[in-house]
């Protein structure tokens, strides 16, 4: 191993300096140096410029493709850098669930715990390099924690240094200066409006809680569905969003989108270095069309078997048609009975009626003359999931003939459909 006496005194502060100032060259001397053989996996030009999309603006929305290393960039390599520069500062790290949290918590724990390679050969332990980074408490646990301090913020509080949270979990009481929320949304927790309003509430309630108005607040993630918490965060005018999907890079050589790449219309890989054109192709190959679309291209479609898709719901909400002036047609009761993923634990299920005409008798331009509109004339939610939301259709819909019971005077035609997507 080399020492220090192979290096002379200015060449290790600078370094140190280096480390100081740059949050990518602290994160290679953590470690993160990509593949030992190859220049795959290291961090170049696209990671800083989410790095600095980062520290733009107080609060930021990432979203980039799966296997990119946001989570190991903003979440670990950012917040160890933002405890060297700010040691008293309290980071929340939140996620979707408290498991993936405490994972990433763990991650910056043990990263303060180890070594700096300063410069080739040369390493430090980092409480050696930068005391104020040193760990509180027994410093002999490593993995998963919930939360953790360090020297710089001893006897400043009763809030940790970093501490981990989930889209669940109660937050009155915390103060973070600083918020890491990272993949907040995953698959089981979009599934409904309701789950997915869930999220948008989480981080609504968390923004009066930090501890200044512009204590920064950094969400990461992937969309799972139409109107989730990445569609919410970018109408927000308080908000900037860095938004990319996998093939949008540009030619290594000129930096220019010049339509001569390998992907779609002569895409370019977004960072060949960590995906590139063979891999993202493998890839969609062995995935499905609704997967690949939002977590790779960043742009949620409609599921396969999706009973509404988005030119169906553009011409069912067209503000021209009201009720009033709706031909006369059949309706069909559907509802959503996603929560059995979940079995009786689930949020509410959706019941709606649509009327349904088609599209020659709306007048609608675009379509078929005899493609089907749903057009929603009557809607509620059931407290109790999916249990709830079968007993009702058993009930009350089947057993009883729901017209002046249920849905008003009229007397309705109704059948089921199990795929409201």
């Amino acid at each position: 191993m080399v020492s220090n006496s192979d290096y002379k005194p200015d060449d290790i502060r600078n370094a140190l300096f280096r480390i100081w100032r740059d949050p990518l060259a602290f994160g290679e001397a953590l470690g993160y140096k990509g593949e030992p053989s190859n220049k795959r996996k290291r961090f170049g030009d696209f990671h800083r410029r989410m790095l600095e999309h980062v520290h733009s603006r107080p609060k930021t929305s990432t979203i980039v493709p799966r296997g990119h290393a946001k989570s190991t960039l903003i979440t670990v390599i950012d917040t160890c850098h933002h405890l060297l520069r700010h040691p008293e500062s309290r980071n929340l790290i939140a996620c979707a669930t408290l498991d993936l949290a405490r994972k990433l918590v763990g991650e910056i724990r043990d990263r303060l715990n180890g070594d700096l390679e300063l410069l080739p050969g040369l390493y430090m332990p980092v409480r050696e390099a930068f005391p104020w980074l040193a760990l509180q408490g027994d410093v002999r646990k490593s993995g998963p924690c919930d939360q953790f301090n360090i020297a710089g913020r001893a006897g400043k509080g009763r809030e940790p240094s970093v501490f981990a949270a989930s889209v669940e979990s109660n937050l009155a009481g915390n103060h973070p200066t600083r918020a890491v929320i990272d993949d907040p949304a995953n698959e089981q927790n979009s599934r409904t409006f309701t789950r997915r309003q869930k999220v948008i509430d989480f981080i609504e309630a968390l923004e009066p809680l930090m501890y200044a108005p512009d204590s920064p607040i950094n969400h990461i993630g992937t969309p799972w569905a139409f109107q989730d918490v990445t569609a919410f965060l970018s109408r927000r005018d308080d908000w900037a969003q860095f938004r990319f999907g996998v093939w949008d890079g540009t030619n290594p050589a000129s930096g220019q989108a010049d339509g001569e790449g390998p992907g779609p219309e002569g895409a370019w890989p977004l960072c060949p270095e960590f995906l590139n054109a063979d891999e993202i192709k493998e890839k969609e190959l062995g995935l499905s069309r609704t997967f690949f679309s939002a977590q790779y291209l960043c742009e949620p479609v409609p599921a396969e078997e999706a009973v509404f898709d988005p030119a169906l719901v553009a011409a069912a909400t067209d503000p021209d048609l009201t009720l009033k002036n709706l031909p006369d047609g059949h309706e069909i009761l559907l509802y959503d009975p996603v929560a059995r993923i979940e079995g009786a634990k689930g949020d509410l299920n959706g019941v709606v009626v649509v009327r349904v005409l088609p599209a020659h008798r709306l007048n609608l331009k675009g379509f078929p003359p005899d493609r089907n509109i749903f057009v929603p004339v009557r809607a509620v939610e059931l407290p109790g999931g999916a249990d709830a939301a079968a007993c009702w259709i058993e009930d009350v819909c089947v057993r009883v003939t729901p017209s002046s019971k249920v849905f008003g005077s009229r007397r309705w035609h109704l059948s089921l459909s199990l795929a409201l997507g």
